[in-house]
């Protein structure tokens, strides 16, 4: 920490603050903290930006999110756009207060980063992605695929088909190294399973760096739940004799589907009861659908009950689970859009729809919707780590009497888990973060 002058149109020439904090990897510092009695006024956060990182009338920075807390604070994410075109790494946010700016923070990457310029065209650049993740089957060649999308969304003509867009991005992202001009592709492919942000270079056409899309865990009726004993759930009743995993109490409402060992999401069918009271033991393994609808329920009840957030998106989102998916499928993932989980093959994995594991999916939602670590070097290590500690909190908070430190301890066959909270080295993994 050191002082510094800091100059900002409409303020006074005078020492600000001025606590400044070392970026680890770019020439800009990574923290301004201002001296309370010299606060700028929130209106002022563009001009206190561009004065911070030295920019030129090249550099614009735009709020894109804006979240208050238990505090009285108020946070503002901003990304840099470098003549016009966003930067994907080159993101702050800045804290606020009754009027006030408190500090900024982040990666702030400077101008003289930003190289490239466009030479092809998007069709060709498509071709391009296409080449970095073959398939089979994409996501658009499927037409349910596509309703699904439009039903979760509520957009009525959208589709999967990528479409692209120009942003700054540098090679691995590695955000100390050149950021180039590219195109961003969102690319889902369903046979094999697999989704990527693909950048292709503008002007070269090489492939700068991907991103995974989907993010992979490692892996009032009573339910009979396969994992965490009998619990009471919210259904929907479409008569008095039947009954689905469905309720419209928590956001915009959390909805558990039936899968039925296929892959496409349209044909997702719902889980259904005579008495609302399901106790669906079967050569199916349909009780473990109730394990994902209370644990859904039970996630959403902790981030709204401990921390005041509407789903995981603050706003209601609805939460979708979608069951049996695939043939001895050993994973769970978030996709964007929906939780998914498969059934394991009975070995490695049983069915993945233990409360850790739902509480650790929905964590990922969570981490798109706020800090947005992108999935990839120590941004997707922490990403993975976030949900690891709130799926392990989360089965705490809402399963008190039925809890170990383990992570997955439910859904292996042996009860080990595949990951210690207590400590890690048991499972190769580091105890400490560096």
């Amino acid at each position: 920490m050191f002082l510094v002058i800091l100059v900002v149109g409409g303020l006074k020439a005078q020492a600000l603050v001025n606590g400044l904090m070392k970026h680890r990897v770019l020439t800009n510092p990574q923290m301004l903290i201002f001296k309370e009695n010299e606060q700028p006024t929130v209106e002022q956060w563009p001009i206190v930006v561009l004065k911070f990182g030295k920019y030129s009338s090249n550099s614009e920075w735009r709020k894109y999110q804006e979240i208050s807390d238990d505090l009285g604070q108020t946070h503002y994410r901003v990304r840099q756009y470098y003549q016009g075109i966003p930067s994907f790494l080159s993101t702050g946010i800045i804290h606020t207060k009754q009027g006030k700016i408190l500090s900024i923070n982040g990666d702030f990457v400077s101008e003289s980063q930003f190289s490239g310029k466009k030479v092809l065209d998007e069709a060709a650049a498509l071709k391009l992605a296409l080449l970095d993740l073959p398939a089979t089957k994409y996501y658009w060649e499927d037409a349910g695929q596509n309703e699904a999308l439009q039903m979760a969304t509520g957009i009525a003509d959208t589709t999967y088909f990528p479409k692209g867009k120009l942003i700054y991005v540098s090679k691995g992202m590695n955000l100390g190294g050149v950021h180039r001009l590219c195109y961003q592709f969102d690319v889902m492919a369903s046979e094999p399973l697999a989704g990527k942000s693909i950048f292709v270079d503008a002007e070269s056409g090489e492939i700068i760096a991907s991103n995974d899309l989907i993010l992979h865990g490692d892996s009032k009726g009573t339910a009979v739940t396969k994992y965490s004993g009998t619990q009471k759930i919210i259904t929907d009743s479409t008569s008095t004799t039947n009954f689905r995993l469905r309720e419209m109490g928590r956001g915009t409402g959390i909805e558990t589907y039936n899968l039925k060992k296929g892959t496409t999401y349209a044909s997702g069918v719902d889980f259904t009861d005579a008495d609302n009271t399901w106790n669906n033991v079967n050569a199916n393994k349909d009780e473990v659908a109730t394990d994902a609808h209370w644990g859904a329920e039970m996630t959403y009840d902790y981030y709204k009950n401990v921390h005041s957030r509407n789903s995981y998106d603050g706003n209601g989102a609805k939460i979708l689970s979608y069951v049996h998916y695939s043939t001895n499928y050993n994973n769970a993932f978030w996709d964007g859009t929906r939780m998914t989980y498969g059934d394991g093959d009975g070995t490695t994995f049983t069915p993945l729809t233990a409360l850790d594991v739902c509480g650790h999916e929905i964590t990922h939602a969570v981490t798109t919707n706020t800090a947005n670590l992108v999935y990839s070097n120590e941004s997707g290590a922490l990403n993975e780590s976030f949900s690891d500690v709130f799926g392990q909190t989360i089965e705490i908070w809402a399963r008190p009497t039925k809890y170990s430190w383990r992570i997955g301890e439910d859904i292996t066959p042996s009860g080990n888990g595949i990951r210690s909270m207590v400590n890690p080295n048991l499972f190769s993994h580091p105890k400490y973060y560096m």
